[in-house]
């Protein structure tokens, strides 16, 4: 399990999930920005084979070369 709190992602780059790479666990996000990251899948957050749990929070200006600008 992972709990983010009053966390800023930005201007992160990867292949999958340019801000968070989530697989196979359950996830809580809350009162935190997701923005300016780059992926070629999942550009903000790419989850795979788990839960998250978004509250309070925002996911804009991420970008994706393939599936899923901001969330995947």
């Amino acid at each position: 399990e992972l709990d983010i709190s009053s966390t800023h992602f930005s201007a992160n780059h990867s292949l999958a999930g340019g801000a968070l790479y989530l697989e196979g666990l359950r996830a809580t996000i809350i009162n935190s920005a997701i923005s300016e990251n780059h992926a070629t899948a999942g550009g903000g957050v790419y989850v795979s084979r788990g839960n998250v749990y978004i509250s309070a929070s925002t996911i804009v200006d991420n970008a994706s070369t393939g599936s899923g600008g901001g969330l995947y």
